[in-house]
């Protein structure tokens, strides 16, 4: 039979050749776009982990660097703090014409050639006159001349240190640190110090993380304003030397540079830059695109090879091993479109010893790295999450806040004109529904204006603030509202309130204002401050709106003042619709 099958003259495709194409189309494409979501991720997630430790670093080291430059300050200051330093400045300065001075000049040789031995970083210690003339130095060859002009105006009349790069040629610089020396007011000299760049070479190699292009430049400006590197570039005689990212430009930005720029080598690179403004230094934190994204290169090369690898496997098992392969390569296909559908759980259970059990765990690892890549991604996106909960949950406190202040009088505390108003509206509707009473009350300040113009504006704040007070002791119930309705005027509403009750709560308020006793001497009806109320209660019916009700009783308030003020009057009921029943 199997003889027989072999000799088969088969038309069409082989069983073989469609098992083989089916398997390997299936297997690519799942690889294939698994792969791609998982380095697309990573390439993004990577290079801000690169620019993230960028940033850190040369924060780090510049911190460095800047703690150096100060250390050499503290020694230059530490130096010009000698007081026979200062004082033998000043002899050798107002020294006869015959003296030569020498006994002056001993004694500050010796004080900068005893700094210069117990500080080996200072590489040279000079000393001027106050006019620019070298008198001492470690370098005898250099006394008598004259300091560069730089130096001497930069330092004009205080007493400064001064930082300044210098250059000696060969892309070498040196550090210059000087300070006017005085004593008792008198500018006496100024010291000059210089010193090699060893401890920034130091500093600027101590730590290479990412890779071996890492680079920190520092950067400055020279007197024509072209941006120069402190110390050599890499390369140097190979390349350009011109340093092509400028910190100073970038910094203006308030941003690191998350596109590739171009350093002084051609190179594509991702930096970030800060800028020290007190010395006028920039700093670069570079490492090149390339090596910091060699992570993801080497991952793309392993998916290229894995596809390749997993198609050779499968074509060969398919032609040998037949029908077998079947199941093995099915449940690849199946885990590898469960998690391209978001299921990171699937794992390859069967495996076999061949070539395709290898292909199932390293398909597993590949789902296992997935898992992080996705878990990272999980957790940042939980902490944004919890981090818009927590700034919705303050917008909606601020909220809350923001409408009882929009419902508060300001001055008195107690409710305002719009929170009467929603709430006179709602309890009116309430009221139509269940049949019950609503009454209102409405009253003004007695000749109030006379009370601020004789007593001033602060008083009469003082007066309702206090009026506030005695209202607020009639609002006994939770749906009893208290509020400040005009300039003078309050109003008080009283839900499930009748006719009778309402009046008598309304006499007694007139009393307890005057037992206030407030004193007010321009009323015309009283030494004290009096009101005068208006007064209606009513059952809410269809055809007699809330507008109507508020304008009866305000007919009333106005009734009240012209009586006489200082009394209550209610609504006459005759003023409401026959239809509707009141209390």
């Amino acid at each position: 039979m199997n003889k027989k099958q072999s000799h088969l003259d088969i038309k069409g495709v082989s069983i073989s050749y469609k098992m083989a194409i089916v398997l390997l189309i299936t297997t690519l494409t799942s690889i294939l776009i698994i792969g791609s979501i998982y380095f697309f991720k990573t390439q993004s997630e990577l290079s801000d982990v690169v620019v993230d430790h960028l940033r850190k670093l040369s924060k780090h080291q510049v911190f460095q660097i800047h703690q150096a430059i100060e250390s050499n300050r503290d020694r230059l200051a530490l130096i010009s703090s000698r007081t026979q330093l200062r004082i033998s400045l000043l002899e050798y300065a107002e020294k006869d014409k015959n003296d030569p001075g020498t006994e002056h000049l001993e004694r500050i040789n010796k004080i900068i050639f005893d700094a210069k031995q117990s500080i080996p970083d200072f590489n040279k210690l000079t000393i001027a006159d106050s006019n620019g003339k070298i008198v001492v130095s470690t370098s005898p060859q250099t006394i008598n001349t004259e300091v560069a002009k730089k130096y001497y105006q930069k330092n004009d009349s205080h007493s400064y240190v001064t930082t300044t790069v210098e250059s000696m040629g060969s892309s070498k610089n040196q550090l210059v640190l000087t300070q006017w020396l005085f004593y008792n007011g008198i500018r006496v000299g100024l010291l000059i110090v210089y010193s090699d760049l060893s401890m920034f070479e130091n500093l600027m190699n101590s730590q290479k993380d990412v890779g071996s292009s890492e680079e920190l430049l520092i950067v400055y400006k020279d007197e024509k304003g072209k941006l120069q590197s402190l110390l050599p570039l890499k390369g140097a005689g190979s390349v350009s030397q011109t340093v092509n990212i400028d910190p100073f430009e970038l910094s203006k930005k308030e941003r690191d540079s998350l596109q590739p720029l171009i350093d002084y080598r051609g190179q594509e690179v991702l930096a970030v830059t800060h800028v020290l403004p007190e010395i006028n230094w920039g700093f670069i934190s570079k490492v090149d695109v390339e090596e910091a994204m060699h992570i993801v290169d080497s991952q793309k090369s392993f998916l290229l090879i894995s596809a390749l690898l997993s198609s050779l496997v499968v074509m060969i098992i398919a032609f040998i091993i037949g029908q077998s392969i079947t199941k093995p390569v099915i449940d690849i296909a199946y885990v590898a479109t469960m998690i391209s559908e978001g299921d990171l759980s699937r794992r390859i259970q069967t495996f076999t010893r061949d070539e395709i059990g290898v292909l199932s765990i390293a398909f597993n690892q590949m789902a296992d790295k997935l898992i992080e890549a996705n878990k990272l991604l999980e957790d940042r996106v939980r902490e944004k999450t919890l981090e818009l909960t927590t700034a919705n949950a303050n917008l909606t406190k601020l909220n809350s806040e923001l409408e009882i202040i929009s419902m508060e009088d300001s001055l008195t505390g107690i409710a305002n004109r719009r929170a009467f108003d929603n709430c006179i509206n709602s309890e009116w509707k309430r009221a139509m529904r269940t049949g019950s009473p609503i009454a209102l009350i409405l009253l003004d300040v007695d000749y109030f204006k006379l009370y601020n113009d004789k007593l001033g504006h602060q008083a009469g704040d003082k007066c309702l603030n206090r009026l506030a007070t005695v209202l607020s002791t009639y609002s006994r119930r939770g749906s009893d509202l208290v509020a400040r309705y005009g300039g003078e005027e309050f109003a008080i509403l009283l839900p499930n309130t009748g006719r009778e009750e309402c009046l008598s709560i309304s006499h007694k308020i007139n009393t307890a204002v005057k037992e206030e006793a407030i004193l007010h001497p321009s009323s015309k009806v009283s030494q004290v401050i009096t009101v005068s109320i208006g007064v209606g209660a009513v059952v809410p019916g269809l055809g007699f709106p809330v507008e109507k009700f508020i304008e009866q009783v305000d007919l009333a308030l106005y009734r009240a003042k012209e009586a006489g003020r200082d009394r209550v009057v209610i609504v006459d009921e005759s003023d409401y619709p026959e239809s509707m029943v009141h209390q």
